[in-house]
């Protein structure tokens, strides 16, 4: 989606890669420039040496007499001939520890301070007569604005050649993505704007690029479409199987949410170990409120030992464990109620699987009723026994006597 506070040609692909093109150019033709100075100076340097060097040799002989005899007037005569080449921006001469001549060019600030940085070239004078014997020095300054100019000729020289090389390899690139990338990618994108899958239209590659890339896009545009159109339909298809089956499940929630709250029985659902729902009858029974039961785990609603004497909390796991496993639960077992008091029950646990989880449905039935009308049958039954007895002794007495 384009942002309208942006102008049209800035989402223009031509735009964007001429932009870039010459961005790549201009930042690989300041590197090209920044090495091509950096060797420009060190060659203009080396040769600025060189220079120096044969200017000594033309003059060493004289030199040798002028130290030899130490002749100051025939040292400021060499002085000023070698001053008066561009490169050479001072001149002394020694003869043993005696300055003959020292001449130098005014220098700006800046050129004094680039001279700073410069090697001057020293070579050490001997002895016409004993070639080995020391007698003199002579030191050469560079002149750093002589070189300065000549990188800077040198350098501009390179620049045009460059940037003109750069226009060009500019020019080249930009033409050719446009004649041979932009335009066919503009045909298709209007195209495409214009073409209804849905009615079976398909693209064409443009002339000349039927076996190329964009060839290949259009092909895989073509079946794009067609998948996209597939699946749309069948998306509708399975939209309207799903509505419906949506409206069935809701119905079949709506009987299940009617037959979990209508029941008199306690009604658990339980997710790993512990409670996620429970109906009403639940917490009646326990007498405790929902958020007592939900999160927490099943062994808080048992008291800590059976009537038997075994661990309710270690017994209730083997039982879930198998219950997990699909072996479905039935037993009895004694509650804690949240005040406190116990009550006998009757307890079912089976696994129910939705989806990828699997959940245990717990039913708990409370027999206290059962009990007590046990219990009282069988006191009957024993105090009909004990009658039963007591009448047939009595008899037995009787006959007796």
């Amino acid at each position: 989606m384009e942002n309208p506070t942006r102008p049209r040609w800035y989402h223009s692909i031509l735009t964007r890669s001429t932009l870039l093109v010459l961005l790549a150019v201009a930042v690989s033709g300041m590197v090209v420039l920044k090495i091509t100075a950096t060797l420009v100076t060190e060659r203009a340097y080396q040769d600025t040496r060189n220079h120096l060097k044969e200017l000594l040799d033309t003059t060493e002989s004289t030199v040798q007499t002028t130290c030899y005899v130490m002749d100051k007037g025939l040292a400021g005569e060499v002085a000023r001939g070698l001053m008066k080449n561009s490169v050479i921006a001072g001149v002394s001469i020694r003869s043993g520890n005696e300055l003959l001549v020292r001449l130098s060019r005014p220098l700006s600030p800046d050129e004094a301070r680039e001279e700073a940085r410069l090697v001057p070239l020293r070579r050490v004078v001997f002895s016409p007569f004993a070639g080995h014997e020391a007698i003199g020095e002579i030191v050469l300054t560079p002149n750093p604005e002589e070189i300065r100019r000549q990188v800077e000729a040198s350098v501009g020289f390179v620049r045009y050649l460059l940037a003109v090389q750069l226009v060009l390899i500019a020019l080249g690139v930009v033409s050719s993505v446009l004649l041979l990338v932009i335009r066919p990618i503009k045909a298709l994108s209007d195209r495409l704007h214009t073409m209804n899958a849905s009615q079976g239209e398909l693209l064409r590659p443009p002339r000349g690029h039927e076996g190329g890339e964009i060839g290949r896009l259009v092909n895989d545009i073509n079946d794009l479409a067609y998948e996209l159109v597939s699946s749309l339909r069948m998306e509708q298809f399975t939209r309207k199987r799903i509505e419906s089956g949506e409206k069935a499940l809701q119905e079949s929630e709506m009987r299940y949410r009617a037959l979990f709250e209508g029941a008199t029985d306690a009604i658990f659902l339980v997710r790993g170990n512990h409670f996620i729902d429970c109906n009403a009858s639940s917490l009646a029974m326990f007498r405790c409120t929902r958020e007592e039961v939900i999160g927490h785990e099943p062994d808080e609603l048992s008291p800590p030992t059976q009537p038997d004497g075994r661990p309710s909390r270690e017994t209730a796991r083997h039982k879930f464990i198998a219950a997990y496993a699909g072996e479905t639960q039935f037993f009895e077992w004694e509650y804690l109620r949240r005040d406190g008091t116990l009550f006998p029950a009757e307890a079912s646990l089976k696994i129910i699987e939705a989806g990828e989880e699997a959940f245990i449905l717990a039913i708990v039935r409370d027999i206290t009723e059962r009990k007590h009308v046990e219990r009282a049958l069988e006191e009957a039954r024993l105090a009909t026994e004990k009658a039963a007895q007591a009448k047939s002794e009595f008899l037995a007495n009787m006959s007796h006597e």
